[in-house]
């Protein structure tokens, strides 16, 4: 089956768009920033087939789409609204056809994603300008949401597939998809995010969250430098993960 090659665009690229004033919210068109941007846009030479023009419209506006019921093009009116935003953003990216590709490992790939085809959402969804949310990476308006729904997919078999993705707070999906060891290991990754909740449950959520993660997550690092935690069963896992959070939280309170 023949892979279905993306757009691309490098770092020194995304510099040059963003320098050069072809922003959404200086009046530029869609149709206009979308053609603007192809002398600097690449595509892999061999090994595939590329991705139409109307494919590419058809995502943007979904995720546009999604983004109006949000605020969109207007001022978020709160953090919830924008958490919310992600949450729902980051399932449809993760299962959308047109990501369904290896191609979305490539940093470049999200790199066009944000500064080209959903320019203007990503400054709406982040007020404060940073280049970070443009290029490619951790931070990337949009890879980040693919990252935290690629380690925290529950499945498609699950009743409550998104869960996670709708209940864990940024600082926890930042501890677990800015650290390679952690993200790069869905098991590992899934099996934080369920002891995360559900200590967070077992609270009433009424406990802060942050430092206690902090915590939990150095420990399991540390841990799993001696000892393979993905190896462990359901059963193993979820008292180990129990009992390191308890821990954390017992320090935090000391």
């Amino acid at each position: 089956m023949s892979v279905l090659l993306l757009p691309r665009l490098s770092k020194p690229s995304v510099e040059e768009i963003l320098s050069e004033g072809m922003l959404y919210a200086e009046a530029i068109t869609e149709a206009d920033l979308f053609e603007t941007s192809k002398p600097f846009v690449t595509y892999a030479a061999t090994g595939g087939s590329k991705v139409s023009d109307d494919d590419l419209f058809e995502f943007r506006h979904l995720m546009v789409n999604l983004a109006e019921k949000f605020g969109f093009p207007g001022r978020a009116k709160a953090t919830r609204q924008k958490a919310d935003f992600d949450s729902k953003a980051a399932a449809i990216i993760y299962t959308h056809p047109l990501l369904q590709t290896p191609e979305v490992l490539r940093d470049d790939v999200w790199a066009y994603m944000a500064t080209v085809l959903l320019q203007d959402v990503a400054l709406w969804r982040f007020q404060s300008f940073s280049i970070n949310r443009f290029q490619g990476g951790i931070r990337n308006a949009f890879q980040r949401l693919w990252m935290r729904a690629n380690c925290l997919d529950r499945g498609s078999e699950s009743a409550s597939r998104w869960e996670l993705i709708n209940q864990l707070s940024e600082d926890a999906f930042v501890a677990i998809t800015e650290r390679s060891s952690i993200a790069s290991n869905k098991k590992l990754s899934l099996a934080i995010g369920e002891a995360w909740l559900r200590f967070y449950n077992g609270k009433q959520g009424l406990v802060n969250m942050e430092p206690i993660m902090r915590k939990a997550i150095i420990l399991i690092r540390m841990k799993n430098l001696i000892q393979n935690i993905a190896q462990l069963n359901k059963q193993e896992c979820e008292i180990f993960m129990d009992r390191i959070f308890a821990y954390a939280a017992d320090k935090h309170l000391d």
